[in-house]
């Protein structure tokens, strides 16, 4: 289920750079709509949204596999079923709810897995913290010392729970009240942060604390009735960033932090110091999240919701996952889906990355290590040696040994040039999808992950490509995708050679034209276009493009590019009209005579 269509969401431009940068997604749970989202990127390079219903969801916690999370009277047990690079539809993490504990409606606010493998979570209606119990609806393991006695009332709203090393050891609470709905009264002031292990209240004053999280050596959470994101230091609350909305939820990834803000929506959270600075600021109050710089202070990305979500009330970063998705039971998706423990089948496609190179041993290593560092899993590299007289075979050699539980392979052959090196590796290779890789170039982290999420999404032989930065003498990055389209190739090709494309592809045009010296690659995409062969962009960056003053590129003048450019024109005559053709044909009788 992909987000409802009565949900509208923005981000600021660079929000998803960031996702990318941080190689995260976010998981989030709201209990007025009764939803878990999931946030990441699609292969296109867009926001990919998920979500599922379960029935006023609120605390959650990540781990590397797996995801636990609270609903009105359970709490859920979510398995990942996919294997390390391992993709389901362009999704790299697939939640699937195993077991559910029934627990009955105790409010359950914050949880969290301990160093042991224990679920701890905030009882809210019962004022204390516990574990799940095997008979029972759940076995009580600490409350606060102003609570007398374990009885379904909310006396002190106790919420929030962090770990440090592993162990549970701080609390927030609302008020320290020991009558039923008491907190409701101190919402202004009464707040405090409660130390588990010697039940010393550290900090007080504060108003209607949640999240405290231990991170980067500091205990972080959010004083939401002022409308503060901070830090506890000598038993005061720092103030570090003022966030529009009412904040609940709070995760980490490297030097950010990630907010989750609710609009006020009932007494509880109206009243407070946060409405006077939402109104000094002109400002109501919002749902999204706020990305926030440790170093600064400073909102460094946002993204907003408007619609039938409100309010949020937890946040959990998916680290290294780009893209995740999970099962609910309101398709029949759950049914169908049988996984198999130990079943070592798998359901990628294997990519063969074609490796010509030329004079340039010194750069091979990088190109290598580039593709051995993917998270896409299932590829092979083949290294062609097109007759180079520098010590090709002696690189290729010792990177097959240091690799050598890899699939890489060396063909040695005669001088014949970069297309006919290219088809050399291709005619060998055993992979459904072909990517070219010259030597000095590099792939960026989760190319192959993303371009091959792509290419299985069509039903046909495809050409995929993404976008490149380059590096070296020209540091500067181009979106292909922005610029594509067959009437742009014709002038200028866009699409990089180092670009992913169906092995069919190369068999139904029967390779690279070898007499094409120069601009083999873009005569090889202009003649896709006579089989109708679509090509698939995203705007992530795929590839490390090296630029420097001997390369191919740098040396051909502008008689070389009319040349090869009228052969271009010459081979595909039926995309070009007559005038264009009637020149072609000239320049290259000229250039014969």
């Amino acid at each position: 289920m992909t987000p409802s269509k009565n949900l509208d969401i923005t981000g600021s431009r660079h929000l998803i750079d960031w996702f990318q940068n941080q190689q995260i997604s976010l998981a989030l749970t709201t209990y007025q709509s009764s939803r878990l989202f999931l946030l990441g990127v699609k292969p296109d390079g867009s926001l990919s949204g998920f979500e599922r219903l379960f029935d006023r969801a609120m605390g959650l916690y990540a781990t590397p596999e797996r995801l636990y999370m609270s609903s009105r009277y359970q709490l859920w047990q979510f398995d990942n079923v996919l294997a390390a690079g391992e993709l389901d539809k362009g999704y790299d993490k697939l939640y699937v709810p195993r077991i559910a504990h029934t627990t009955g409606d105790l409010d359950i606010h914050d949880l969290v897995v301990d160093k042991n493998q224990n679920i701890i979570f905030v009882n809210t209606l019962y004022n204390c913290l516990a574990t799940l119990s095997e008979r029972h609806s759940f076995k009580p393991l600490w409350q606060p010392p102003f609570i007398s006695k374990l009885v379904a009332e909310d006396r002190c709203h106790l919420n929030g729970l962090a770990l440090v090393d592993g162990e549970a050891r701080y609390v927030t609470a609302v008020s320290q009240s020991d009558v039923i709905d008491g907190w409701r009264e101190r919402r202004h002031d009464g707040g405090c942060v409660i130390d588990i292990k010697t039940n010393e209240i550290i900090t007080k004053g504060l108003s209607m604390p949640h999240s405290p999280r231990w991170y980067q050596g500091k205990l972080w959470l959010l004083n939401s009735g002022e409308g503060e994101f901070g830090y506890i230091e000598n038993g005061k609350f720092q103030p570090l960033t003022f966030c529009p909305g009412y904040m609940r939820g709070l995760a980490f990834s490297g030097d950010f932090a990630i907010v989750a803000l609710s609009k006020a929506r009932e007494k509880t959270f109206t009243g407070l110091a946060l409405d006077e600075k939402l109104a000094a600021k002109q400002v109501e109050a919002r749902c999204g999240l706020m990305i926030i710089d440790l170093k600064t202070g400073e909102i460094a990305h946002w993204l907003r919701i408007e619609g039938i979500v409100t309010e949020f009330y937890d946040v959990q970063v998916l680290a290294g996952v780009q893209r995740p998705k999970a099962l609910g039971f309101k398709t029949d998706e759950i049914q169908r889906l049988i996984t198999i423990e130990n079943d070592n089948h798998k359901q990628n496609a294997l990519v063969s990355i074609i490796i010509p190179c030329y004079k340039q041993a010194h750069f091979l290593a990088e190109a290598v290590e580039s593709v051995v560092s993917q998270s896409y899993p299932d590829w092979e590299i083949i290294i062609v040696n097109d007759g180079s007289p520098d010590n090709t075979n002696e690189v290729a050699q010792q990177l097959i040994n240091k690799h050598s539980n890899k699939k890489i392979r060396l063909l040695k052959k005669p001088n014949g040039g970069l297309a006919d090196a290219r088809n050399a590796g291709i005619a060998i290779a055993n992979g459904e999808y072909i990517h070219p890789l010259d030597a000095d170039d590099k792939l960026a982290a989760n190319a192959l992950r993303n371009l091959v999420a792509l290419a299985m999404e069509q039903t046909s032989p495809c050409v995929v490509f993404g976008s490149y930065q380059r590096f070296g003498v020209v540091n500067t990055r181009f979106i292909s995708l922005d610029h594509y389209s067959l009437k742009n190739l014709l002038k200028f090709n866009m699409v990089h050679a180092n670009s992913m494309f169906s092995k069919k592809v190369w068999q139904m045009l029967k390779g690279y034209k070898t007499e094409m010296t120069m601009y083999e690659d873009w005569e090889f995409w202009i003649h896709c276009h006579k089989y109708n062969i679509p090509f698939i962009g995203t705007r992530n960056i795929v590839l490390y493009y090296r630029k420097h003053y001997d390369s191919i590129t740098a040396n051909n003048s502008a008689k070389k590019h009319n040349f090869f450019l009228a052969k271009i024109i010459y081979l595909h005559p039926q995309l070009f009209d007559p005038e264009t053709i009637r020149e072609a044909k000239l320049l290259i009788n000229n250039q014969h005579d």
